[in-house]
């Protein structure tokens, strides 16, 4: 046996041991998740086996929703170097690379442990290029349990186990690799018994990561350098989900599966018995003599499956004489009001558990405020946060190691983009809708292009922003003639304000002189009637004094000066009303000239311009 082989049994011992809890509850987890074994024996304590077990797999969809979001907007590297920005597109065009942290991502946020790793393939022109692949097998993947950061950058050891037939490794190996039929193998799995371990094992010394490949025991021959890759880390990365703690006190990671599967007994509990109510709604009873049943039972036990049913019954007692009262029909009335309660507080319990929104599921209401969405948004976001942030750190680390493989040792890469850039696209985006009905019309345009800005992943609307910014950029004679436009139609904006102004201004001046008008008139009337009083008097005493002729002439002098004056002072008033009346009207009409004379020089601006006023 090889120094080599001793020495990767001994780390593969120790990291089954170190990680054997992990990937016990992992294999209950997946199980869980598939919806195989979401009902135990325990489950028999609260649900009787006899009756019919469903399960609606919410928890599923949860996991499934986190991972999508990210497979929408997925993290990529960027370098600031074109013809290396080139290499990562170039790269990321191969589904196995652009699909891999997919994958690892789903993994993670259901179990707690996702695995990315770093290899080589040839391609079409025959040359060795990197590949990133997910372990979705934890069996088949071997860490450095003394291993402390989150992307496995300080692992020395580590190894990846592939199983394969023993035809295929004797029409793609030789037959010197093949084992014998009794041989034991150094990796066992028991869902691999009639399988050959190909084993691939990793260990770090100052040159750089050394690697041997073994078929069961037998190590596999490799050329002068091959056996060493010029990076400075193990090139498995592991992508760990929420950090909790076991019975033992001792750190460990899980996921939505493990923390949530409790939630998931509770929906699977209600539905059985909603299946049960249901089951029981469209058959009726049937209250009556026995003897009213007697040979038409077949009948009754259909009754409630047909919209008309044939439901006869015997007439006459078992005497023959005595006639029986028809049987009566009793339907049954479910309640579901209570199971819904149950089911929608179930939901909203996962959704805050998981951060994502399950109440649709039982929850009929569609109209949902923007406060509400944003807060949703909030939620998903906070509560899964941490699972892209572990991803985004190892994925950095791979993104680092592939350069190095690539040639570009000295180039480190960035994460331009992720789901929670996503996200705050998505909050954003809301945002500025809801500024459109506030803001001025000559800011709308910059807060369109704000909102398609918050659309990269939509072609059409991304090309629509490229249109609308790359149209012809007006002259500066343009751009002076659109000034004086604007200023002309605020100018004639302030004129028809201060038209309107002056028109209010006149209609209370009318109404002021009116009244002043009406109030003259009476108080000369007043006057006529208390002088016209004061002659009779006057007349009176002098006939009783003097006689009657002898005072007629002064009486009638008097009247006659009194309308005379009268006359006079309605005169007045009335010429001056008609001089306020036409003092308005010459304001107007001069103003109404200003007004035309904008409008035609708006209008030929607008015609320079080539636009409308």
């Amino acid at each position: 046996m090889t120094d080599k082989l001793e020495k990767f049994k001994k780390f593969a011992s120790k990291s089954k041991a170190a990680y054997a809890s992990l990937h016990e509850r992992i294999k209950v987890d997946r199980a869980f998740m598939s919806g195989a074994k979401q009902w135990t024996s325990a489950d028999d304590n609260f649900i009787d086996p006899s009756r019919n077990r469903i399960t609606v797999n919410v928890l599923s969809n949860q996991c499934h929703s986190v991972s999508n979001s990210y497979s929408t907007f997925p993290f990529t590297w960027f370098t600031g170097n074109a013809d290396v920005d080139r290499e990562v597109d170039q790269f990321f065009n191969v589904d196995s690379n652009r699909f891999a942290s997919e994958e690892a991502l789903l993994d993670t946020v259901s179990f707690g442990l996702g695995v990315l790793a770093l290899g080589t393939d040839i391609d079409v022109a025959g040359n060795t290029v990197p590949v990133i692949y997910a372990v979705n097998d934890l069996e088949r993947v071997l860490l450095d349990p003394d291993s402390t950061e989150l992307d496995g950058g300080d692992m020395m050891e580590g190894g990846l186990v592939d199983y394969r037939s023993r035809d295929w490794v004797r029409v793609h190996m030789g037959d010197e690799f093949v084992p014998d039929e009794n041989k034991k193998m150094i990796i066992e799995n028991a869902t691999c018994n009639e399988l050959v371990p190909i084993i691939t094992y990793y260990w770090l010394e100052q040159d750089g990561c050394h690697v041997a490949t073994f078929v069961n025991d037998r190590e596999v021959p490799m050329a002068e350098g091959e056996d060493v890759i010029p990076i400075h880390r193990i090139p498995i990365f592991p992508v760990w989900g929420e950090r909790t703690w076991d019975e033992n006190d001792k750190q460990t990671y899980c996921g939505l599966v493990s923390k949530a599967k409790d939630v998931q007994r509770i929906v699977n509990y209600s539905m059985v018995q909603l299946m049960d109510r249901l089951a029981l709604s469209p058959k009726p009873q049937w209250v009556g003599y026995m003897e009213s049943f007697k040979g038409y039972s077949k009948y009754y036990k259909k009754a409630g499956s047909g919209v008309n049913p044939i439901v006869p019954a015997q007439r006459l007692a078992n005497d023959g004489t005595t006639i029986l009262e028809l049987p009566k029909r009793s339907d049954v009335n479910i309640q579901f009001t209570d199971l819904q309660g149950i089911m929608d507080g179930t939901l909203n319990m996962m959704s805050s558990i998981t951060g994502v929104d399950s109440k649709g599921l039982a929850n009929v209401e569609t109209e949902v405020t923007a406060t509400a969405v944003l807060y949703t948004s909030k939620v998903f976001q906070n509560n899964v946060k941490h699972y892209f942030s572990h991803l985004r750190t190892s994925f950095k680390a791979l993104g680092d190691t592939v350069m190095v493989m690539l040639g570009h040792p000295d180039i480190k890469v960035e994460i331009a983009q992720g789901p929670e850039s996503y996200m705050e696209m998505q909050t954003a985006r809301q945002e500025l809708t809801a500024l459109m009905g506030v803001v001025e019309p000559n800011q709308k345009g910059a807060l369109v292009n704000a909102i398609l800005r918050t659309h990269p992943d939509n072609e059409i609307l991304a090309q629509l922003y490229v249109d609308l910014n790359s149209m012809q950029a007006p002259t500066p004679m343009e751009m002076e003639m659109q000034n004086v436009a604007m200023q002309m139609k605020q100018a004639l904006y302030d004129k028809n304000m201060q038209i309107q102004q002056m028109s209010a201004q006149l209609e209370e001046y009318k109404k002021q002189i009116e009244n002043t008008y009406k109030d003259k008139l009476f108080q000369i009337k007043k006057m006529e009637l208390e002088h016209q009083f004061g002659i009779e008097d006057k007349i009176l005493d002098a006939q009783l004094q003097q006689g009657a002729d002898a005072d007629k002439a002064a009486v009638d002098a008097e009247r006659d000066r009194i309308k005379v004056q009268s006359e006079a002072t309605s005169a007045a008033i009335k010429a001056e009303s008609e001089q306020m009346d036409l003092d308005h009207k010459a304001e107007k009409y001069r103003m109404d000239l200003e007004n035309k004379e904008l409008t035609n020089r708006i209008n030929m601006a607008s015609k320079i311009f080539g636009g409308s006023a």
